[in-house]
């Protein structure tokens, strides 16, 4: 990983991925999300060609054992909206998790 330069995606999954993995306490379950995101699929120029696997990365959350595997994460997933990452966090993990991830996000 050193000097190396990635694309603001790549980015983003790798310190996403990072940042919930590192705040997850050890002894319990990992997080599975699956979310939309409040983008459309016309807000996304897409192949002519494209397989439906490639439409869904763009406009769905998908979070695995704490991985983020899909590469956007919108404002709504942030926030204290009902099934955002916050809100998972605080439902799993209690007050004290949800208040890091908010403290992690805020220093992005």
């Amino acid at each position: 990983m050193r000097d190396r330069v990635f694309e603001k995606s790549d980015y983003q999954q790798l310190i996403i991925s990072t940042i919930l993995l590192s705040i997850q306490p050890v002894n319990e379950a990992s997080l599975y999300l699956d979310s939309k995101s409040k983008l459309s699929m016309k807000s996304w120029s897409s192949k002519s060609n494209a397989t439906n696997i490639d439409l869904m990365a763009n406009t769905d959350v998908i979070i695995r054992h704490g991985h983020l595997l899909s590469r956007l994460i919108d404002k709504a997933h942030c926030g204290s909206t009902l099934a955002s990452l916050l809100h998972c966090y605080y439902q799993l993990y209690g007050k004290r998790c949800a208040a890091d991830l908010v403290t992690a996000f805020s220093k992005l």
